[in-house]
Parts: C-alpha cells; sequence; structure tokens
C-alpha cells in the first residue's frame, strides 16, 4: 500500500514542489492566458479555478509582483495582449532570479 506521505514525497522529488503549488502554478498560467486572450481579471479568475478576483490578486503578487491589471497596462505598452503579456512576465521573471 502507498501511504500519503509517500506519494507526497515522490511528487516533491519529481516536480519540485508540493501538489498544492503545482496547482497554484496551473491556475496562474491559465489566468496569464485568459487574460491574454482579453478576459477580466474576475473572468480570468474564474476560468482558472480562482473563488473570486481577490484570490487571484493576491497569488499574482506572490508569483509576480503587482496586480494582473498592471501586468496588462505593461503588456499593451509592449505589443499585442497575448504576447506583449508573456514578455512583460518573462522580464518581471528574469528581474526576479537577479
Amino acid at each position: 500500500m502507498v501511504t500519503q506521505p509517500h506519494l507526497l514525497r515522490l511528487f516533491l522529488r519529481h516536480a519540485g514542489m508540493s501538489p498544492l503549488d503545482f496547482l497554484q502554478a496551473v491556475r496562474l498560467e491559465r489566468a496569464r492566458q485568459s487574460l491574454g486572450h482579453g478576459a477580466s481579471v474576475t473572468g480570468a479568475a474564474a476560468a482558472a479555478g480562482f473563488l473570486s478576483g481577490l484570490l487571484l490578486r493576491r497569488a499574482w503578487n506572490r508569483k509576480w509582483g503587482g496586480t494582473p491589471r498592471d501586468a496588462l497596462l505593461t503588456a499593451t505598452a509592449i505589443g499585442p495582449a497575448g504576447e506583449g503579456l508573456q514578455r512583460s512576465l518573462q522580464i518581471k521573471d528574469r528581474c526576479a532570479l537577479t
């Protein structure tokens, strides 16, 4: 029989993060894609599985800093919605690594 702690250890070893952190990363990526396709923050939150726009904003701030709306405003200054948003988040990720 495989125990829950053993499965957790295996997941951590192979994914490099806990199942909850993995789920959060998947939801944030889904929200980012929805925003890039023109969804509102509330719509992106619902599409990604967040219970509210507030919870999306909190998770977004912990991951990338700022808010989804800030990222959208930056993205529109950089280029087309989907590409600009992705590029602006890549820039934030690179800055966070330094």
